[in-house]
């Protein structure tokens, strides 16, 4: 009767293994949050420390990727953060989160580059890593805000404009995101009626012929057609 209590209080293999996954995952937790009391207390240094160690406790979970990616872009050292962020994509569980990052990264990291083909190799790489972000999370404002920003970066002046409107619909009235976007949209308004060639009145199809235009274009030019929805 011993010998059967004690076969029934042996965990099957899969159990076992969740059980041990379970410890790890609270283990993670605490470090983050101990990581994130030292970064509201202003101890960077001891919180990127415990960060690593919550990587070395479970490699497979993203959290700690993120955070200490993020710290890097704050600490302004792009470089830093676009090798934690692919190593996190390379080893982590549900990276999609990681893929925003490391397009972040890329793209102030092409900024230290004066070589314009280096530059825009980097540029296009963070493109492809926002885009499969985007697949997954099309609706995240965090992608918009980032899709905006890219744009910027290569005078893509049509699609920042854009993004900074898919950010001020997706963002609450008077919220930070929201008055981002409005200061962006006003300016890039201001530039694309004169810089762009969808915008300039030489080129401009006229609101008879919205409904043709690609989406981008409607939402350029529909501000100056009453009756089209938009704003």
């Amino acid at each position: 009767m011993a010998l059967g209590i004690a076969a029934l209080a042996v965990r099957p293999p899969a159990a076992a293994a969740q059980s041990r996954q379970d410890a790890r995952d609270a283990r993670v937790r605490t470090q983050l949050e101990r990581a994130e009391a030292l970064l509201r207390s202003g101890d960077r240094v001891s919180a990127s420390t415990l960060l690593r160690q919550a990587i070395d406790i479970d490699p497979g979970a993203p959290g700690p990727y993120a955070a200490l990616g993020r710290l890097e872009l704050e600490r302004d050292r792009p470089l830093r953060a676009v090798e934690i962020f692919r190593t996190g994509i390379e080893r982590a569980q549900n990276a999609a989160q990681l893929l925003l990052g490391l397009a972040e990264s890329l793209r102030r990291l092409s900024a230290r580059y004066r070589d314009p083909v280096r530059r825009d190799a980097l540029l296009r790489e963070a493109r492809e890593h926002l885009d499969r972000f985007r697949l997954v999370h099309p609706d995240d404002p965090r992608g918009h805000r980032e899709r905006a920003e890219l744009a910027r970066a290569t005078a893509r002046w049509s699609e920042a404009l854009a993004s900074y409107r898919a950010l001020r619909a997706s963002a609450a009235a008077g919220a930070p995101d929201a008055q981002e976007a409005d200061r962006w949209i006003a300016a890039l308004e201001l530039l694309v009626r004169t810089a762009d060639p969808v915008t300039r009145p030489a080129h401009d199809p006229g609101c008879a012929s919205l409904a043709s235009l690609s989406p981008i274009r409607r939402a350029l030019l529909s501000p100056r057609c009453p009756g089209t929805g938009s704003r």
